[in-house]
C-alpha cells in the first residue's frame, strides 16, 4: 500500500523538479534601428543574432526617428538609434529616455560641379538644395552661413534620395548632403565634387571639438533601471560590431544588404570610410553634445524643445 502511494506521487514530484530546473526565459531586447547609414555598424550584431540558437535581440526597422518615439514612451522599444536633436526633444517631452553614447559624427558635404567653389564664402547668394528640413543638415548649414556672415537661398523641395540624380542631370547646381548621398552622387558623375567639408568649416569656429555628434544611442529610463547588465552587454557587443565594421567594410556591406537595411552592398563598402562612425559614452561628451544643442537652439528653438536637457539626460556606464 505504501509503495503504491509513493508511485502515485512520483509523477507530481517529477513535474515539480522539472519546473524548478527550468530556467526562466531570457528577456529579448527590443532595438529600434533606422533604415540607412546609421545602422550599418550594427550589421555584424544582426548577423550574429540571426545565427544564434538563443537570439537576444529583436531588431525593428523604422523609416523615421519620429515613428520610434511613441513606442519608446510605451516601453515597447528598449534601445534606439536617432539624431541627437530628436533625442533631446523626446527627453524634453517626457524625460523617459537616456542618451547613452554618440555613435555617429557629422558627415556633411557641399556637392557641386562648379569648380569655382573653393571655400565656404563662394556659396554666397547661391541656391542650395539641403537634405532634410528640420534636421542637422539644415541647422548646421544655417549656423555656418551665420558664422561666415553670408546668406544663401535654401531649397528643400527635392527629396534627399533624389538630390544626387538632380545634380547629375544638372537640374540643380549645389546641394548639402550627408553620407551616403554625397558619395552616391560623386561616384556616379566624376564632374561632381565634395567641394566643401562642413565638418572642417565647423572646426574653424569650434576649435576645441574635432566634430559634432550626428547620431546617438538612447535607452528608455525604465530599461536602464531594471536591466543595467543587459545595457552593458548590448554596448559591449555594439562596440565589437562597430570595430568589425571599420576593419571589414566588405563583410559589413554584405550583412547590411542581407538584413535589408535600405542600402546596397556596393555603396555601403564605399561610404564606411566617410561615415564618421564612433563610439563615445555620452557622459564623456557632455560639452560636445551641449555645444551642438546650443547651436540648434540658436537657429530654431523648436529643434530640441523649450530647453537644454538636464544632467539626467545622460547615462553613466
Amino acid at each position: 500500500m505504501k509503495k503504491n502511494s509513493l508511485l502515485m506521487w512520483l509523477p507530481l514530484f517529477l513535474i515539480f523538479v522539472i519546473i524548478l530546473a527550468k530556467k526562466p526565459e531570457e528577456k529579448k531586447i527590443n532595438v529600434a534601428i533606422l533604415n540607412g547609414p546609421s545602422c550599418i555598424p550594427i550589421s555584424f550584431m544582426m548577423e550574429e543574432n540571426s545565427n544564434s540558437t538563443k537570439s537576444k535581440y529583436v531588431f525593428e526597422k523604422f523609416a523615421t526617428p519620429q515613428s520610434v518615439l511613441p513606442k519608446m514612451v510605451k516601453n515597447e522599444i528598449d534601445i534606439a538609434f536617432m539624431p541627437l536633436n530628436v533625442a533631446a526633444k523626446a527627453y524634453n517631452l517626457s524625460e523617459k529616455i537616456k542618451c547613452v553614447a554618440i555613435c555617429g559624427n557629422g558627415n556633411l558635404s557641399l556637392v557641386t560641379k562648379d569648380a569655382n567653389i573653393k571655400q565656404f564664402s563662394d556659396i554666397k547668394d547661391k541656391e542650395v538644395y539641403v537634405a532634410g528640413q528640420g534636421s542637422t543638415p539644415e541647422y548646421m548649414f544655417l549656423y555656418l552661413l551665420n558664422q561666415n556672415g553670408i546668406k544663401a537661398n535654401l531649397n528643400f523641395s527635392v527629396p534627399t534620395a533624389n538630390i544626387p540624380s538632380y545634380l547629375i542631370e544638372n537640374q540643380i547646381d549645389y546641394a548639402v548632403l550627408p553620407e551616403p548621398f554625397a558619395t552616391i552622387a560623386t561616384n556616379k558623375d566624376s564632374n561632381l565634387k565634395k567641394a566643401i567639408d562642413l565638418q572642417e568649416e565647423f572646426k574653424k569656429f569650434n576649435k576645441e571639438f574635432e566634430n559634432y555628434p550626428l547620431t546617438v544611442i538612447v535607452c528608455t529610463k525604465e530599461f536602464v533601471k531594471k536591466n543595467p547588465t543587459l545595457v552593458k552587454d548590448f554596448l559591449d557587443e555594439y562596440k565589437k560590431s562597430l570595430e568589425n565594421t571599420l576593419n571589414h567594410p566588405k563583410i559589413a556591406a554584405e550583412y547590411t544588404q542581407k538584413h535589408e537595411l535600405g542600402l546596397n552592398a556596393q555603396i555601403v563598402e564605399k561610404i564606411i570610410p566617410y561615415s564618421s562612425y564612433v563610439y563615445v559614452p555620452a557622459n564623456q561628451a557632455k560639452e560636445q553634445i551641449y555645444n551642438l544643442l546650443n547651436i540648434f537652439q540658436q537657429i530654431d528653438k523648436k529643434s530640441i524643445g523649450p530647453k537644454l536637457p538636464d544632467e539626467n539626460f545622460f547615462y553613466s556606464e
